[in-house]
């Protein structure tokens, strides 16, 4: 299981959003977080929404098991306890 976390550095949802994920990390610490920065790192991020049929938001966060997306939020459905749940899950 990991996490991709898609952040913009100019949203202020993402900064909201990148504390959620760090309380998530710190609770889990086993579980791979992957950041795609989608300003400097926008090649990836088409990649990310293209390989897992998962249209582009930011902030998001997917979660992904063996290879396939199962679980995903935006916006102010990324939540530290979402995350718990759903990596759980």
């Amino acid at each position: 299981m990991a996490v991709i976390y898609k952040h913009s550095p100019t949203c202020g949802l993402s900064s909201m959003a990148a504390g959620e994920v760090r309380r998530f990390m710190e609770a889990n610490p086993s579980v791979p977080v992957y950041l795609v920065d989608v300003l400097r790192d926008r090649a990836l991020s088409v990649e990310v929404e293209r390989r897992f049929g998962i249209r582009h938001e930011s902030p998001q966060v997917i979660v992904v098991r063996a290879g396939e997306p199962r679980w995903s939020a935006s916006h102010r459905g990324v939540v530290a306890s979402a995350l718990e749940r759903e990596s759980a899950a």
